[in-house]
């Protein structure tokens, strides 16, 4: 009798656990990965994906890139997994990273590593060999720009970018809520070289009291910049300005660019750009505010182009956000995303502004 209650209970264990998956809409819990019916490929599974709400501003954080070297996949989920597949959907290895979600990762241009960052208490930078995914090196940026969890303040590696020579530029930050009820940011820059020696940070003995998004890195020029995404501006903020360029090689700041806002906007904020043409004479940009535009490579303003104004509608300005700009030699290159409400961003538009999910190209000279 207790073994036909044992296995009893096991059965319904199974159904109530099957019915729960059915439930909530995942429908194969026990694969990481599946090959599609039509054998077409292979599945993975990034994170959760919401299926209310879409169309307010949200993002679900995974990375893919292609190793060439291997012929095959890098792909990266918000579990803190990192696999190789190769063209066909075979798993060639993977590694649990740890407990963060991966949220930024490239390739050094020989294709041998793999350089991933991470969002997490630790929020950490690996370097991970492409061919046995064994970890080479790896940083806490925590140790950089601090770690809250009784906030839920995590570091985050939030963009990276190499050079030629194999050495690493990744932007680190977290973001703050202080006592008095205002928002902040703790951000680094640092610079490690492909054995995993930290080349230097900056600034060297302070913090960024801004958001850094996004890094580029140039060497046909020696320059390394990044730009700020500081949504809470404030004026008693010390590092205000736009875009930050930099030696390469030692971290000084060689200068910086300011780029003036415009209605109904306080701060002009870059999230996936600028970055520089491959011969380093230009570099690229789109603002949040939906201006895309086109630099020297010192960051001095060339011409600057409308591609989504923002508009008032029943007393709300909507505009689609503009994201990246690449110099291509196809022209010079911006997209937008989805329509953003400037009163409240957490709640649907009124109407999709006509420029939303789009793609622009202009001629270098605009």
């Amino acid at each position: 009798m207790n073994k036909l209650k044992g296995w009893l209970a096991l059965v319904l264990l199974l159904l109530s656990w099957c019915a729960l998956y059915w439930i909530t809409g995942s429908r194969t819990p026990w694969n990481q990965f599946h090959v599609n019916n039509d054998g077409s490929g292979v599945s993975v599974y990034l994170g959760d994906i919401p299926t209310q709400n879409y169309d307010r501003m949200g993002f679900t954080k995974a990375v893919v890139r292609y190793a060439a070297e291997e012929e095959g996949w890098i792909v990266g989920t918000e579990r803190g997994e990192l696999f190789l597949f190769d063209n066909e959907g075979r798993q060639k290895w993977k590694r649990s990273l740890g407990v963060g979600k991966l949220i930024a990762l490239c390739l050094t241009p020989d294709g041998k590593l793999a350089i991933v960052g991470e969002q997490s208490a630790e929020g950490k930078l690996y370097a991970v060999d492409v061919h046995t995914g064994d970890i080479r090196w790896q940083y806490k940026s925590a140790d950089f720009v601090g770690s809250d969890a009784s906030q839920r303040s995590y570091p985050s590696v939030v963009h990276i970018a190499v050079d030629k020579e194999n050495n690493v530029y990744a932007n680190a930050y977290r973001f703050l809520m202080r006592k008095d009820g205002s928002r902040g940011y703790n951000a680094k820059m640092l610079a490690v070289n492909e054995e995993g020696k930290l080349l230097w940070q900056f600034p060297k003995n302070e913090v960024i009291d801004s958001w850094i998004n996004w890094c580029d890195v140039n060497d046909n020029n020696g320059r390394a910049v990044f730009s700020t995404s500081a949504y809470d501006f404030r004026e008693d903020m010390k590092y205000k300005d736009t875009m930050y360029f930099l030696d390469k090689k030692t971290g000084e700041l060689l200068n910086s660019t300011h780029v003036p806002p415009i209605p109904p906007f306080d701060n002009t904020v870059m999230r996936g750009s600028p970055n520089y043409s491959a011969d380093g004479k230009y570099l690229a940009a789109a603002a949040s505010d939906g201006r895309g535009m086109l630099f020297d490579e010192a960051g001095r303003t060339l011409w600057m182009r409308s591609i989504s104004k923002p508009q008032e509608v029943d007393g709300a300005y909507v505009n689609a956000s503009g994201r990246d700009g690449f110099v291509t030699p196809y022209g010079v290159l911006f997209t937008t995303i989805n329509t953003f409400n400037r009163e409240n961003w957490q709640l649907p538009t009124p109407v999709e502004h006509p420029s939303n999910n789009s793609i622009f190209v202009f001629n270098t000279d605009g």
